[in-house]
């Protein structure tokens, strides 16, 4: 609606020759129309402005509605800030009442406190020397779980490494094998079938023992098997009928040396576990000496306990209220701050809008003093006079 008003009055100002006529009365619409009353609903009003000879009644009652809405706003807006301010400040003071119970409650139970652990330190006397044997004995244990934990990983690293030996030997035996039961196929279905299921399963494993992680897990044994796995793939290649009777032999010099190797890892994988096993027994013996010596050290704490379990149930329950009553105390202070902050924000909230509103106000009337007496000789604006304006629409 303020849009609609101002437009009005700018187009009628500014599509006639008093544009011309009262250059000063053009530079505060100019001015005006830099506002968020915007300058661009013309066509809203060009109905009045081509079949009424003068719209200038029209829009000053239109503006007078406007200041009239806008006091009516404020005077809204005014009571309800009232409203505002008086349940802030009942809730406000509530807080701070509960604030006050709470630090005062907080206070006396913390006296009380202490004065049931001073009762608790004189029984728990004798329970002392007690739960430092009891910590002898589970650091002990500790000792034994964490002892054993290194033999088992130190076994399992050995196993992995024979495991992984042993897997990658027989795989190259079997490919070499393969290559014997083959040799005297013809020469394209070898090649075929040497490239397709042999000889790159072969250049795999090279590729695992050159890898960092074996190299680590099987130090001086990785050249060696990448070297027979070398040697397998140069005997593939050769086509049957190439001295079929010196790469039968040199086959079998490479299976020779395999065999050697695998049954050498399968005992040292055997001595390996029954090292491991030897370990185990020794670890629950010993274990279980502790463990009985540690049983019967509960036992006399549990005795001793029994002597203090009032003073425990009270400070128990003191320290359960205790908690409560400080969880509240926090509530109650983050309450009390939001409260603050909220309130802030409706007295900036409504200090922002009435100032919006006083800048409006001020506008319109100057907009209506602007209507009633500097445009007083405008009498029509014609359609093809508003085309021609240099407003745009």
């Amino acid at each position: 609606m303020k849009a609609i008003v101002f437009a009005a009055v700018f187009c009628l100002f500014a599509s006639t020759v008093m544009g011309m006529q009262y250059p000063q009365t053009y530079a505060k619409l100019q001015r005006i129309a830099g506002t968020k009353f915007g300058k661009s609903i013309l066509e809203t009003i060009q109905v009045e402005l081509q079949t009424k000879e003068d719209p200038r009644p029209t829009i000053l009652t239109l503006i007078q509605e406007l200041i009239d809405e806008t006091n009516q706003a404020q005077a809204a807006h005014d009571a309800r800030i009232e409203r505002e301010r008086q349940a802030c400040t009942t809730e406000q003071e509530h807080l701070a009442g509960e604030i006050e119970r709470l630090d005062a409650a907080i206070k006396a139970d913390t006296i009380t406190l202490g004065q049931k652990e001073t009762a608790l330190e004189e029984g728990e006397a004798n329970r002392d020397a007690k739960e430092q044997e009891i910590s002898g004995y589970e650091a002990e244990i500790t000792r034994l779980d964490n002892q054993r934990a290194s033999e088992q990983a130190e076994y399992e690293k050995r196993d992995a490494k024979y495991a992984k030996l042993l897997e990658v030997l027989r795989k190259v035996r079997q490919y070499i094998q393969t290559r014997l039961d083959t040799r005297y196929e013809t020469g394209a279905f070898l090649q075929k079938k040497a490239t397709t299921e042999i000889y790159n399963s072969l250049a795999e494993i090279k590729e695992t023992v050159s890898s960092a992680s074996f190299a680590i897990q099987s130090p001086g044994y990785a050249r060696m098997i990448s070297f027979i796995a070398s040697k397998a793939q140069q005997a593939l290649s050769e086509t049957p009928g190439e001295a079929d009777a010196y790469s039968e032999k040199r086959f079998g010099d490479i299976l020779s040396v395999i065999d050697d190797l695998i049954a050498k890892f399968e005992g040292e994988r055997k001595d390996n576990s029954d090292l491991n096993d030897s370990n185990i027994a020794l670890y629950n013996k010993n274990r279980g000496i502790v463990e009985n010596d540690l049983s019967d050290a509960r036992g006399d704490l549990s005795v001793i306990n029994q002597n203090i379990e009032a003073l425990r149930v009270a400070i128990s329950s003191l320290n359960g209220r205790l908690a409560s009553n400080k969880a509240d105390l926090e509530s109650s202070k983050t309450q009390l701050e939001n409260s603050k902050e909220r309130c802030e924000n409706q007295e900036n909230e409504y200090a922002t809008l009435s100032q919006q509103r006083t800048d409006e106000l001020a506008l319109l009337r100057e907009v209506k003093q602007i209507v009633q007496e500097e445009l007083s000789g405008l009498r029509e604006t014609t359609e093809e006079a508003i085309k021609n304006s240099d407003i745009t629409v």
